[in-house]
């Protein structure tokens, strides 16, 4: 009997140290988990925190570039700028009548005080190398002249280019990725389910009271639904935003055109931008950019210039692209709310739509592959121009600095905007881990980067 007491004892033993052994080796396991852990968090934050620090050092390094410029630009300048504008404007009005030297002829030349120390080409010269190059290529060419009341020629219109009829506009053409287009009566009219599902989303305060624009819409694409939205339909001014419109009606021309066609830009582009203090490209005129490049300006970082020079390039005229991007709003169905004047979205109280509508919008862009290869890329390269002769480097500054953050997924692509009447704003596309596809429109925040912390909340919360 006191034998098996024994074995029973020295069982019982063994299993007490069996146990204690696997929780000992769970608990270690535990800490070297939780040890890792703690590493991998660490080596996030440090990374995250470097790579503030590199792109701060990168903007103070810009800053002081440009300060040097402007300072350099100043030094040599042989007028005050109160003089520049004075005459700028005189000129713009007649330019023939105020033009006394051939140095700034402005039916040829470019203004030397805008760069006055480049030689830059006459227009006459540069206009009459690129035509040779198109009659080479066989392509048609198609000048026209702007006149005054009595019929006299005032400027020579050097545009190059040959306008497609406004009624040959085609189809959007194949989904590029998985789902349709955004319907709009969905978004804007979902049913009683949906939109208590909608409201219950937008006012969950652990999700929603880090979201700081006041007009937002995150539709999930492949089931065509509104995830999350507040004040949706309400109607805004979408600054550069409206650029993506612009494109999906300029992809419509490029895609029957060579995107290395070349245009010589003009100073009426160039001196509009600058003066209305829009973004640009940073071109001179007189320089010769292919097709491609204005379009890539456009989107990557918004450049104003590129876009007035491929609007003419295009479609000959401001307003002739303007009616394409209504004829535009009206076949996607949101003409109801959606109206534009203009094709780079400066403010006007008749250019407006809702966030709704942009992300219509950007549900049909994604769909071209030029389109979305534009709106994806961070960084671009342009030809050589007359004052960077390794060509001008563009960045998508929102993708780059989202790029660094944890969306459940890729940014693929994104189009920002601002103008002081509506605020920061901005539309992004993301692709998450599992396959899934979103669209995400914000409006009216106070920031860059409150815009985009705006799309990494509304990201994390509620993408799947």
């Amino acid at each position: 009997m006191l034998k098996k007491c024994l074995l029973v004892l020295t069982m019982l033993i063994a299993m007490v140290g069996v146990i204690a052994v696997i929780i000992l080796s769970i608990k270690l396991l535990s800490d070297e988990y939780e040890r890792k852990e703690d590493e991998k968090r660490a080596e996030y934050f440090r990374q995250e925190e470097a790579s503030r620090e590199e792109e701060k050092k990168r903007e103070e390094e810009e800053r002081r570039k440009e300060e040097e410029r402007l300072a350099a630009e100043a030094a040599t300048a042989t007028e005050s700028p109160e003089e520049i504008e004075a005459r700028y404007w005189a000129e713009w009005e007649n330019p023939v009548a105020t033009s006394t030297d051939a140095e700034f002829d402005y039916k040829y030349h470019s203004f030397k005080y805008t760069e006055n120390t480049i030689e830059l080409k006459p227009y006459q010269e540069v206009y009459e190398e690129v035509k040779a190059g198109m009659i080479e290529r066989g392509e048609e060419i198609r000048t026209e002249e702007t006149t005054s009341e009595d019929g006299e020629v005032i400027e020579p219109n050097l545009t190059i280019y040959n306008p497609l009829p406004l009624e040959s506009l085609p189809d959007a053409g194949t989904p590029f990725i998985p789902g349709t287009v955004i319907d709009p009566e969905t978004i804007n009219n979902p049913d009683p389910k949906t939109r208590k599902e909608i409201a219950e989303a937008a006012s969950d305060p652990l999700k929603m009271n880090s979201v700081y624009s006041t007009n937002i819409i995150l539709v999930d694409l492949d089931k065509d639904e509104v995830v999350v939205s507040r004040a949706s339909e309400e109607v805004i001014y979408p600054a550069s935003m409206s650029k993506v419109l612009t494109a999906i009606c300029m992809a419509d021309y490029l895609s029957a055109r060579r995107l290395e066609g070349e245009y010589v830009m003009k100073e009426e582009e160039i001196l509009k931008t600058y003066y209305e203090r829009f973004s640009a490209v940073g071109t001179t005129a007189g320089d010769i950019l292919p097709a491609k490049d204005l379009f890539y300006g456009m989107m990557v970082c918004s450049g104003a210039d590129a876009d007035y020079a491929l609007t003419h390039y295009l479609a000959g005229t401001e307003a002739n692209m303007v009616e394409l991007l209504n004829k535009r709003a009206y076949d996607m169905g949101i003409s109801d709310t959606a109206h534009f004047t203009n094709v780079i979205g400066a403010y006007d109280p008749e250019h407006h739509c809702t966030v709704n509508d942009i992300a219509v919008i950007m549900s049909t862009a994604i769909q071209n592959p030029l389109i979305l290869d534009a709106m994806s890329t961070e960084q671009y390269k342009t030809v050589p121009t007359q004052k960077d002769e390794e060509g001008v480097d563009l960045s998508n500054w929102f993708l780059r600095r989202i790029g660094t953050y944890e969306c459940n997924g890729k940014v693929v692509a994104a189009k920002t905007g601002f103008i002081s009447e509506a605020g920061f704003c901005c539309v992004s596309y993301l692709e998450t881990y599992t396959g899934h596809h979103y669209i995400c429109v914000t409006a009216n925040s106070d920031g860059n980067w409150r815009t985009i912390f705006d799309h990494i909340s509304l990201y994390r919360a509620y993408t799947k």
